[in-house]
């Protein structure tokens, strides 16, 4: 039988201490992961301490993991100064190296996309599978694989650790997906970050589009929405063929919204 995966449902705060307490940057950057789904005062000590480690991917994690906590864990030890803003803050995730995917470091690659979602918000499958593509890639040149990628995703959607918000695209192609952290907004606005036009979320362009007073008056002009996208994620000349790409994938139900 395949062994119970550190990131489940089941909860075990004494092996949670212990990672988080160990001497290799790994265990403790997969307790700084784990412990942002663990809204108890026990994990919010430990993420305190793993925010000052010497080990970077390690603080990141555990200042990610603590944006996810309530405000009443702050104001009960009066820090107000370490408060998470009311608005999500996105980032880039820094991509750190992963070995090739075997179902014994399966952790790993479950920790690297909570650590993905915790670092840039909503993200789409496409978006993850390109960031662990790129830290694996470092070592073997190999992509992640789609089933591989949805059996990862499946395991922590099962876990109740991971929501996904793209119901409207009815697609069972991974890569269309759109994941975000329970309690997270299901779309931040933002600008391009690094991503391709295909990895912005439908439903974040879509926010976009309606933010656009032209855009709310006029709902089906469709050039005009194109200029708004193009003002918002710095899309060039040369990439109008990916807005087509997007538009035949992540971006099929852009228009269709907005027109109803």
């Amino acid at each position: 039988m395949e062994r119970r995966s550190f990131f489940s449902a089941e909860i075990d705060p004494e092996e949670l201490s212990i990672k988080a307490n160990s001497s290799s940057d790994i265990d403790r950057w997969l307790a700084a992961v784990a412990l942002g789904q663990v809204h108890e005062t026990w994990a919010f000590e430990l993420l305190r301490s793993l925010k000052i480690d010497k080990d970077d991917n390690t603080r990141t994690a555990a200042n990610n993991a603590l944006k996810q906590f309530p405000k009443s864990f702050f104001e009960i030890q009066n820090l107000d100064d370490d408060q998470p803003d009311e608005d999500f803050e996105v980032g880039v995730w820094k991509v750190r190296p992963l070995p090739t995917y075997e179902s014994s470091n399966r952790d790993l690659f479950l920790a690297a996309i909570m650590d993905i979602v915790g670092a840039e918000g909503p993200v789409t499958g496409g978006r993850i599978q390109s960031r662990l593509s790129n830290a694996t890639g470092i070592n073997s040149g190999r992509r992640v694989s789609n089933g591989r990628l949805k059996t990862l995703l499946d395991e922590l959607l099962k876990a109740n650790m991971l929501t996904r918000a793209d119901s409207h695209l009815e697609s069972d192609e991974v890569a269309l997906w759109i994941v975000h952290a329970p309690g997270m907004p299901e779309f931040v606005i933002r600008g391009r970050d690094g991503r391709d036009i295909t990895e912005i979320p439908v439903n974040e362009a879509r926010a976009v589009l309606l933010n656009n007073r032209l855009m709310r008056r006029n709902p089906s002009n469709r050039d005009a929405g194109f200029r708004v996208l193009m003002e918002q994620y710095g899309i060039k000349p040369n990439e109008f063929f990916l807005v087509g790409e997007a538009m035949e994938h992540q971006w099929q139900t852009l228009f269709l919204a907005n027109e109803s």
